[in-house]
């Protein structure tokens, strides 16, 4: 009889005993789990980290440039200066006139730099014929050059009247071409210009602020 009460004591031990353990297996593999899950959040919460930190400095950066770009002056050196001066020899006599949006130290002395590289190449300058005009004097050259007053102008713009396409669409975009080869951003395109213009029309070279 002992015999028997001691061998279901052991059973019944036993069977509470495999309970505890598997209870004890149980929680532990919950405690893991969320353990391993917190890190995998603790994973994804530094990585998100780093992510956000390198795109934050991948903004400081591209705004440095952007910066940098608006600080450096546009320069026609003087190999770009002589490869407009080239490109443009065939156009000798070609009538231009110069615009300038707005007025600063940068725009303005690439302004006279090309207005140099045209007249060394035989283009003829003329005077702006409007009314918002602005009068530099240079030495012995007055040079008298439009303002664009609620004009909006970007980069160096070249334009000619539609109907005077024949003439000064090839000249156009032959300046075009040499400006950006020579690193100034430059476009060239016929439009409809104002009629105060049409009676003279000339190749309109306007410089803005670089983009």
């Amino acid at each position: 009889m002992a015999i028997a009460i001691g061998i279901i004591g052991e059973v019944a031990f036993g069977m509470w005993d495999s309970r505890i353990q598997t209870e004890l297996r149980s929680r532990s593999n919950d405690k893991l789990g969320a353990a391993e899950k917190e890190a995998g959040e603790a994973n994804d919460r530094a990585a998100q980290a780093l992510k956000e930190a390198a795109e934050a400095r991948i903004r400081a950066i591209s705004a440095e440039l952007e910066l940098a770009k608006y600080r450096d002056w546009r320069r026609l050196d003087d190999a770009g200066f002589s490869s407009v001066v080239d490109a443009m020899l065939s156009f000798a006599g070609t009538p231009f006139t110069l615009a300038v949006s707005p007025i600063e130290p940068e725009t303005t002395e690439l302004l006279f730099r090309i207005r140099d590289a045209l007249k060394a190449a035989g283009l003829e300058h003329q005077g702006w014929p409007q009314s918002n005009i602005i009068r530099f004097a240079e030495g012995d050259d007055a040079v008298t050059v439009g303002i664009g007053k609620g004009v909006n102008v970007r980069d160096v713009t070249i334009t000619w009247e539609f109907s005077e396409a024949p003439t000064f669409a090839r000249v156009g975009q032959t300046l075009s071409t040499a400006l950006n080869a020579a690193g100034i951003t430059a476009g060239a395109w016929g439009e409809r210009q104002m009629p105060m213009l049409r009676p003279n029309p000339t190749l309109r070279v306007m410089v803005g602020r670089k983009m």
